[in-house]
């Protein structure tokens, strides 16, 4: 097993997309921020480019390991193991904004939902690889099931359904592509329409949010009011923006300015061709990690690189939806740009994984 990929077969598309992506997050993230108070805003700057330093170290460390020592049972349980235990964990920590989301650290607050989108990757492309061409099986079909609706029952529960809808159509796409029959798709949707209901209709806040995006300007002050801001501040922003660090939405009439709505400042500071420029280079991303999952020269590879280009790739599509009100108001940041340390390590060590495979598959 080679433990070390040679450095000229690199693939430089995809990985200089990814430091521009990086390098354009600090710089959102100090415009997006300039409202706060010196000390917040020093914070804040401080923990965004200590992230960003760690994430080039993440991203130098997983594209010279080999990929292949996560293909072993042993690395997948004690993976998947962490994850269930650090999402039960957040319970123990105070609620943040209504939610159980976050282990609270000195320095920052840690996401164990993170961990588990790279982490349900790893196990679906582990056991897609050994069990591909049983998978039709009904028992190795529910032992498939099993690690997914645990760790995604967590996650819903913290409440956070917009993470776990994205992961599990990556996690049916996935299993289309191993060629599960439509019969069993069909069954799973069937049987989660209930628990769809009960979560979309049922409980309050995301039915207003769902009202909010079929009327978006009904509750201006209410249910409405992120999405219109996000909408003003685009709107604001022409074809060619404000100028960087000229946007109004910033000074606390746009909530989440700097992470779940960072989109909607790119707009109106940058106007629509800073926004085809975020969705261009989001754009490559998906046509190189496609790429690295053709050309993977195993099957676990292969399903890993597809798997981690879904979730970076999806994540930034629904971000960048809500912000636009393409659909409702979720709580998803966009990869790499937003603030947050947790969401820009855990994509980096996905885009890490992601290089390796790439420049093994060359």
């Amino acid at each position: 097993m080679k433990r070390i990929p040679h450095r000229f077969s690199t693939d430089y598309w995809l990985f200089s997309v990814i430091s521009a992506l990086v390098m354009f997050g600090i710089i959102m993230v100090f415009s997006a921020s300039a409202a706060l108070s010196p000390a917040a805003f020093y914070r804040v700057l401080a923990l965004q480019l200590g992230c960003a330093l760690g994430c080039f170290a993440l991203l130098f460390f997983f594209m010279g390991w080999d990929y292949r020592y996560l293909n072993r049972n042993a690395a997948v349980i004690g993976l998947l193991s962490l994850t269930v235990l650090l999402l039960l964990l957040v319970f123990f920590f105070p609620a943040k904004n209504g939610a159980h989301r976050w282990i609270q650290l000195p320095f920052f607050d840690f996401q164990p939902a993170e961990l588990a989108k790279v982490s349900l990757m790893v196990f679906l492309a582990w056991y897609l690889e050994r069990y591909g061409a049983e998978i039709n099986q009904p028992r190795v079909l529910a032992l498939c099931g099993l690690p997914l609706a645990v760790i995604l029952g967590l996650i819903v529960v913290q409440p956070d359904l917009g993470t776990v809808l994205c992961l599990a159509a990556i996690g049916v796409l996935m299993l289309f592509l191993a060629q599960i029959r439509w019969a069993y798709i069909l069954i799973v949707a069937v049987a989660s329409l209930p628990a769809l209901y009960f979560f979309l209709f049922r409980v309050s806040f995301r039915w207003k949010r769902l009202l909010a995006f079929l009327d978006p300007f009904n509750d201006p002050l209410g249910a409405s009011y992120h999405i219109r801001q996000s909408l003003l501040a685009i709107g604001n922003g022409g074809i060619l923006g404000q100028g960087l660090g000229e946007g109004k939405a910033k000074l606390f009439f746009l909530p989440e300015s700097n992470t779940d709505f960072i989109y909607a400042v790119i707009g109106e500071e940058l106007g629509l061709w800073g926004s085809l420029l975020v969705l261009a280079l989001f754009g490559i991303l998906l046509w190189r990690g496609l790429r690295a999952a053709i050309h993977a020269p195993d099957r676990f590879g292969s399903y890993l690189a597809l798997g981690l280009t879904l979730v970076l790739v999806l994540q930034a599509l629904i971000n960048m939806s809500v912000a636009l009100s393409l659909v409702p108001t979720k709580g998803i940041t966009l990869p790499f740009i937003s603030k947050g340390g947790s969401s820009l390590l855990m994509s980096s060590i996905a885009a890490g994984l992601l290089l390796n495979v790439a420049q093994e598959g060359q």
